[in-house]
């Protein structure tokens, strides 16, 4: 049978015709196909403020992905916000935290994208920086304006790494769309790739066990412009079967 892999639905707004904006937990139609492609069955599911209620629904699951979205409130790393934080959703912030710990509790394999992989890390223990301008003052583009499909900039993946594994190589060309990024790395994780600029854009679990695997860029939007993208859902994929056969 096909895994099902729980997809935390991002915060989203949409604009009715009458120019009413409405609050909803939407899902980029390239994440499920990316899930879909590798083999799963994506289910989506909302910010559940009952952690029975979500935990529940995390139990039906085989593997949970943490896609991208808006900014991480500091106070679950304890800063106050920058000048420069973006918008943030304390109630999404929450039950994303709440589903990370559970499935490092449960060994559930997850996977983590750009907000996924800084969540995580923060659910783990870590801290973000708000702007990259606190990293490196020149730091290279991390805003691309070209289509979400164009790898930009290279990334130098740990030799040694799972990630390296997954990919089978140590360089690879992503896209890029973030304005924070990972600044103390949370418990049991350890920091495998970065851009030559000293930006984190990999974290995987100690071990390199392929249970926790995190990246900065976005995968789902490369899965024909670098094909070894696709490795990287196939890996959750590949978790999430063992996972259920326990």
């Amino acid at each position: 049978m096909k895994p099902v892999i729980a997809v935390m639905g991002p915060h989203g707004q949409n604009l009715l015709y009458n120019s009413v904006s409405i609050s909803t937990v939407s899902l980029n139609e390239v994440y499920a196909n990316s899930v879909i492609r590798a083999g799963g069955i994506p289910f989506v599911i909302p910010p559940l403020t009952e952690k029975e209620d979500l935990f529940r629904l995390i139990d039906q699951c085989d593997g949970i992905l943490l896609p991208g979205g808006e900014d991480v409130d500091p106070m679950f790393y304890h800063q106050s916000p920058s000048a420069k934080l973006g918008r943030i959703n304390r109630t999404f912030d929450e039950a994303w935290i709440a589903v990370g710990r559970y499935a490092v509790e449960k060994g559930i394999p997850i996977m983590g994208i750009c907000r996924g992989m800084q969540i995580m890390n923060v659910a783990l223990g870590g801290s973000l920086y708000q702007d990259l301008s606190e990293v490196n003052p020149s730091h290279l583009l991390h805003g691309q304006h070209q289509d979400r499909s164009y790898p930009i900039h290279s990334v130098d993946v740990d030799k040694d790494s799972n990630l390296a594994r997954i990919l089978g190589q140590e360089q690879v060309y992503t896209n890029t769309m973030h304005h924070q990024s990972v600044h103390e790395v949370g418990k049991g994780l350890k920091v495998v790739a970065h851009t030559e600029d000293g930006i984190v854009e990999a974290l995987e679990d100690e071990r390199g066990t392929g249970m926790i695997q995190l990246v900065q860029w976005h995968p789902e939007e490369l899965q024909d412009s670098v094909p070894c993208m696709r490795n990287l859902f196939k890996n959750l994929i590949d978790m999430a079967v063992k996972h259920a056969n326990q």
